[in-house]
């Protein structure tokens, strides 16, 4: 059967659970991919040379591999070349590319070129992503990394498999049957793709048919980095601010985030209500960064308070806003579902250690793509609408708190 071809996702489910090489990579996806691309590019570096050669300068057929290198300077595959130059991928298959980590690496390697061998398409605020030309841009110096999907390294290495089978017939076999396999990894994401917004975003019953395959959290992750693009290109077309990194966010930015946590996708933006210093009191600094946000969290929506200074603090601000009816209104969720929590005597749940506080209330399972994104932009402009108050409520608290 040709990947190629349009299958139902059962019979995907099915080809790979008969292919071995599939099984041989469920202890360790990543490694075993990039275990597999180093020793056939050390077996035959004249033929494999030339599969990663339009990721050079030099872009020349016969770039020939001088050897190889795994987990170098925490770089998944090295690969150096005859002619001086050196070839860092980085290869994701279960997780998602950060900006952080393709800085380090080019930062390790200046004088490199990198490739970003990826599963799921990058699409994080962090960096910026040319889908025409495949490259991110990593800021500051800048660095370009090459995306490759696995659908394309599958093309590049059809390319050279008769090669291949004229050298050695079973590593020929092999390595046709390493193409099928991440073919139909790759085949995969076509049933988790958000082609049309006016769609559910929680109907897709094809989740649970990855499960037994163990591929569930990866489509998973990519279905909510969709998700988190989607309301990136919204608050851009709405001229917000992004700033790229958490750790640096400043008063009246917003920070875009997707992952997956305790076995549940979620998307998230938070809107820097104040910086590190601008809570002075007599000279001195007395609170930290605070921010508000939504979290989309499977079925569920959570409005959300963050301040790490001090949690103290951080909830007696937070329950004078939730009781003075300035932030923590659930009422624009659509539906009648229960809020959370429900008990009378507990106003927030919690994460991370109470630095998050959160009331939550369940969505409707038929709710559109667009309709989630118009949700949460309507939280983001109440919490501008209502800044000053905000505003007013945390100094109000800090100050009185800090005489005590």
């Amino acid at each position: 059967m040709n990947p190629s071809d349009k299958l139902e996702i059962e019979q995907i489910v099915q080809e790979l659970q008969a292919l071995p090489l599939f099984h041989f990579s469920l202890s360790s996806k990543e490694l075993f991919h990039s275990n597999f691309l180093a020793w056939i590019c050390q077996l035959y570096p004249n033929i494999l040379g030339k599969v990663f050669a339009d990721s050079l300068n030099n872009n020349q057929a016969t770039c020939e591999i001088d050897h190889v290198c795994r987990e170098h300077q925490n770089s998944d595959l090295k690969i150096k070349y005859t002619h001086g130059e050196t070839l860092v991928i980085e290869n994701k298959v279960k997780s998602l590319p950060y900006l952080h980590q393709l800085r380090e690496y080019s930062l390790k390697n200046p004088d490199a070129n990198f490739i970003l061998l990826s599963l799921i398409e990058p699409t994080s605020v962090e960096f910026d992503y040319n889908q025409e030309s495949q490259q991110i841009i990593i800021p500051d110096k800048p660095f370009i990394w090459h995306y490759l999907s696995y659908g394309d390294l599958a093309q590049k290495l059809e390319t050279i498999l008769l090669e291949i089978f004229r050298e050695n017939n079973y590593h020929g076999q092999l390595l046709d049957e390493y193409i099928q396999f991440i073919k139909y990894l790759h085949a995969l994401q076509s049933f988790f793709q958000i082609n049309d917004p006016e769609n559910t975003l929680f109907c897709n019953g094809n989740i649970d048919k990855l499960r037994e395959i163990r591929f569930h959290d990866v489509m998973t992750k990519s279905w909510y980095s969709q998700l988190t693009k989607l309301l990136k290109q919204r608050l851009k077309a709405e001229k917000f601010d992004i700033n790229r990194n958490w750790e640096e966010i400043k008063k009246g930015e917003i920070t875009v985030n997707s992952d997956m946590i305790n076995g549940k996708g979620y998307c998230e933006f938070y809107y820097c209500i104040k910086n590190r210093t601008s809570c002075l009191n007599n000279g001195q600094e007395i609170g930290g960064t605070i921010i508000l946000g939504i979290q989309i969290d499977y079925y569920d929506v959570k409005v959300s308070w963050g301040y790490w200074h001090d949690k103290i603090k951080g909830r007696s601000i937070a329950e004078k806003l939730f009781n003075e009816k300035i932030w923590f209104d659930l009422s624009l969720i659509p539906g009648d579902a229960q809020e959370y929590p429900i008990r009378k005597d507990k106003i927030f749940n919690q994460f991370d250690q109470g630095s998050f506080l959160y009331r939550s209330k369940r969505l409707e399972n038929t709710i559109t793509v667009n309709e989630l994104i118009d949700l949460m932009m309507k939280y983001l402009y109440i919490i501008q609408e209502r800044e000053r108050e905000i505003e007013a409520v945390i100094e109000e608290v800090l100050i009185s708190e800090s005489g005590r």
